[in-house]
């Protein structure tokens, strides 16, 4: 659950205990971030997110519904970031990027995906391991391919 940040009013305290009472998560968020979530405009201070947790662990995002991007091969931060981004907004449950990106080329890469890893769960994992952890939960695996010599269709 996103609140927009500033003073809250008595509706407000009282939604907030009811929210910390059933332990559910609230972060208060700039003006920015929350227009970045509503671009039109809504006449609320108050935003629930639905789908798996930033912070999720790839086994909960690898057991949960949706479609779960893997990353192989990358080799550039701002084209790996375009394609967080793109599954993000493509409605993906997540994006496991495998790749042998140091601390600052994974900075750059969140950076690069307009740091929807604060809403939408980005891991950096190997690629076999991912698919062996796929595999254990009964994913189907779809692999896309943008090198050779013959057209997909």
């Amino acid at each position: 659950m996103l609140c927009l940040e500033g003073p809250l009013d008595a509706e407000d305290d009282a939604r907030l205990a009811r929210l910390e009472a059933q332990e559910i998560p609230v972060r208060r968020v700039s003006p920015s971030e929350f227009r970045r979530l509503v671009p039109f405009a809504l006449e609320t201070r108050w935003l629930a997110l639905e789908g798996p947790a930033p912070a999720s662990d790839l086994d909960e995002v690898l057991a949960g519904p949706g479609v779960v991007w893997l990353l192989v091969g990358c080799s550039y931060p701002g084209n790996a970031g375009y394609v967080i981004r793109s599954a993000e907004v493509s409605g993906a449950a997540g994006v496991v990027v495998a790749s042998d990106f140091d601390r600052v080329e994974r900075r750059d890469c969140l950076r690069f995906a307009m740091r929807v890893d604060r809403f939408f769960p980005v891991r950096f994992a190997a690629a076999e391991a991912t698919i062996e952890r796929a595999r254990a939960v009964g994913r189907r695996i779809v692999v896309v391919e943008d090198i050779g010599k013959h057209a997909p269709w």
